[in-house]
């Protein structure tokens, strides 16, 4: 499977899903959105040409539409990854826990504590369940995400594991969203 980037990936996502993106990162209070909204709020403020404090003074709805109408921008565009990643915790943590809860794997919330890298056969089982509950493309979004991230050493087995369970990631997201 070809790994997509954060970039692809918030391509893939329809209008409202990328404004419920953008909306998440005012409200969410895991520790790792507090730091990253600091920066997003700064860049969008220099982006807009606003002073910071005028910015953060806004309605988290003002401000979800100013950064929703500048994603594409280079210098928002970094944040693509961290906004989806807000958005998928948010807006799919129980599919995300259920993921991480067939197989065992240590976590708050979603987000993973100190654990064995699974192998493929446990990847499959927690692919077999969230595609049960969820759908592909939610799925699909997930698993493409973890991959777009890093995939570093602990999901060194998940490429092996979509393929194994005949997940066509690409075909997946190509698919439109559910209207919501």
């Amino acid at each position: 499977m070809d790994t997509l980037s954060h970039s692809q990936l918030w391509a893939v996502l329809g209008p409202e899903a990328r404004a419920e993106a953008c909306a998440a990162l005012w409200s969410a209070d895991d520790a790792l959105t507090q730091q990253v909204r600091v920066f997003v709020l700064a860049t969008l403020a220099t982006s807009l040409r606003f002073r910071e404090k005028f910015l953060k003074a806004q309605p988290d709805a003002k401000k979800t539409s100013l950064l929703l109408a500048r994603m594409h921008q280079p210098d928002l565009r970094p944040f693509q990854g961290d906004l989806l990643r807000t958005y998928l915790l948010s807006g799919h943590g129980k599919m995300i826990e259920q993921f991480l809860d067939v197989q065992g794997i240590p976590h708050e919330g979603g987000v993973l504590d100190e654990a064995e890298p699974p192998t493929v056969k446990s990847l499959r089982k927690g692919i077999k369940a969230i595609r049960a509950a969820c759908g592909d493309r939610s799925v699909s979004l997930y698993l493409a995400f973890i991959l777009a991230d890093g995939g570093d050493e602990f999901w060194a087995a998940l490429p092996e594991a979509i393929a194994a369970e005949e997940l066509d990631v690409h075909k997946a997201l190509s698919a439109q969203p559910a209207a919501g």
